[in-house]
């Protein structure tokens, strides 16, 4: 122990096998071998600055180990900066690891380190946790990976993740291969590839953090396991907020996702999940884009402002909405390319365009759904769309209610269509359909206009 600072140039690792002892203020440098390593005991490492450029920096082990390293720099090493095995249980803080070619911090077989308060950054990896290791990691702020991700997890990993900013990684900011992990209050930015991605039947839990300026999505759920997504902030990622591919229990509740380049919400290749009092506004595209065969539960959200649809489906897409409120988008929903999706108890308004569109084989089906106040038809069914619309208010729309054109065919049964601008219903050319126990009174131009070239419409039980 000493105040001043002295150098240990080793050709062999420094090994610690007392159960007590404390190093301070000690240089060490070696050559082929960790610079340190701590077998057993309660070693204190304190303001060290430790470096091995044919090896890496610190070697722990063992299962009664629980030594402390305290302010300490560890850099340029050849491999993991600290490197934590076989079940050891050290406590890390206020250390600063730079620069190592492999991870900032690893850990492995069943290693469980207590890290907080430590900058990681300049290393291929930040913290790679795998082996069955768990470990804590608090406080830290990981940047600049120069391959990997900031954080991976693999082999049966369970970190937990907390209050931490990791921010321009090579790879993913945090990346889970197989294992599971808690990721609490994190900021999550400026990464190369996703904010956070979950693969092959991995777990997570992310709350109350933000994920933001990532070069492709904010998060990505790849065939994963159970997966919470809980008062988090996703934004203005490149490709979209979320993006959920294959089979997976996924919940994502009290989340606001806003300004993303693109979508903000995808759900592809049979995806699934929960999405519940969630925000969603100000995407450059849609909110959610739910395409072969998505077919997520959207429940008590509110999609606004996004500049395309607030939802959109197709091929296969079969979404359940339930009391959502979408409004002052480009168009409210967009049924196409043989989407489906049953939407009840939703408020569809001010849009720019239609409220919903439906076309090219999009069967939708709308139960006590409210369609007004939109700058173009309530819906618009064309292009051999269908499409049920049962106990659905359409009303002050500035143009008709419903238009249906060039092969729509929908099915309106127990609907209100008042006051709308033009009229009730408008069928041009082979537009066709059916609609029984509905009110079309007080349209401005009539309740039901219907083309010379219109296909069969059926009606039965009208008031006009």
């Amino acid at each position: 122990r000493t105040t001043e600072t002295h150098t240990l140039s080793l050709t062999a690792a420094l090994p610690i096998s007392t159960n007590e002892a404390r190093i301070q203020n000690i240089s060490i440098r070696s050559g082929d071998h960790y610079a340190v390593e701590i077998p057993k005991g309660n070693l204190e490492l304190v303001r060290c600055d430790i470096t091995a450029t044919a090896s890496g920096g610190v070697l722990i082990h063992g299962a009664g180990t629980t030594s402390t390293m305290t302010d300490c720099t560890i850099h340029d090493t050849k491999l993991d900066g600290i490197f934590v095995n076989y079940g050891a249980r050290p406590t890390i803080r206020g250390c600063k690891i730079l620069r190592g070619k492999k991870a900032g911090i690893s850990a492995a077989n069943g290693a469980d380190p207590k890290v907080a308060n430590c900058d990681i950054t300049g290393c291929q990896a930040g913290i790679f946790v795998h082996g069955n290791a768990k470990g804590s990691f608090d406080d830290c702020r990981i940047s600049r990976t120069t391959m990997a991700g900031g954080v991976v997890v693999d082999s049966g990993g369970t970190p937990t993740i907390s209050d931490c900013v990791i921010h321009n990684c090579k790879a993913g900011g945090i990346e889970v291969h197989g294992g599971s992990i808690i990721v609490q209050r994190c900021d999550v930015y400026n990464c190369d590839h996703a904010g956070i991605s979950v693969f092959n039947r991995s777990d997570a839990t992310i709350t109350g953090g933000k994920v933001y300026g990532n070069r492709t999505a904010g998060i990505v759920l790849h065939k994963v396991g159970d997966v919470t997504i809980k008062d988090c902030k996703i934004s203005k990622n490149r490709t979209c907020g979320i993006d959920i591919l294959g089979i997976g229990n996924v919940r994502v509740t009290n989340c606001d996702i806003l300004d993303e380049q693109s979508e903000a919400v995808v759900v592809k290749e049979r995806g699934a999940g929960v999405f519940e009092n969630c925000r969603l506004y100000g995407n450059g595209k849609s909110a959610f884009s739910i395409l072969s065969q998505g077919k997520p539960v959207v429940r008590n959200c509110k999609i606004y402002a996004n500049d395309y649809a607030g939802i959109q489906c197709r091929e296969g897409g079969t979404p359940s909405v339930t009391d959502c409120d979408i409004y002052d988008n480009e168009t409210g929903i967009v049924v196409f390319e043989k989407g489906k999706g049953a939407f009840s108890d939703c408020e569809i308004s001010k849009s720019n365009r239609a409220g919903v569109y439906v076309m090219t084989g999009g069967d939708p089906t709308f139960k006590n759904c409210r369609i007004h106040h939109g700058k173009g038809p309530g819906v618009f069914v064309f292009d051999n769309g269908a499409g049920t619309f049962k106990d659905t208010k359409t009303y002050n729309n500035s143009t008709s209610g419903f238009v249906i054109i060039s092969g729509g065919n929908p099915i309106i049964l127990n609907c209100d269509i008042n006051n709308n601008r033009h009229y009730g219903i408008q069928i041009n050319a082979h537009g066709r359909g059916s609609i029984s126990n509905s009110d079309l009174t007080n349209n401005q131009k009539g309740s039901l206009y219907v083309d010379k070239d219109a296909g069969t419409f059926h009606r039965r039980n009208i008031r006009e």
